[in-house]
C-alpha cells in the first residue's frame, strides 16, 4: 500500500512540475515572438493590455 502511495506521489509531483515549465512559453519581446511564429509557422496571439 505505501508503494502505491509513493507511486502516486511521485506521479502528482512531476506532472505538475512539468506543467509548471510549459506555461513558460510566453514571449515579452514582440519582434522575437514574431520572428519565432513566421519560422515555426504557427499563428502569434497577441495581448494589449493597460494597466493603471
Amino acid at each position: 500500500m505505501w508503494r502505491l502511495l509513493l507511486v502516486l506521489l511521485f506521479v502528482a509531483l512531476t506532472a505538475s512540475a512539468s506543467a509548471q515549465e510549459k506555461v513558460s512559453g510566453w514571449h515579452t519581446d514582440l519582434d522575437s515572438a514574431s520572428k519565432l511564429a513566421r519560422e515555426s509557422g504557427k499563428p502569434l496571439f497577441v495581448v494589449f493590455r493597460c494597466v493603471r
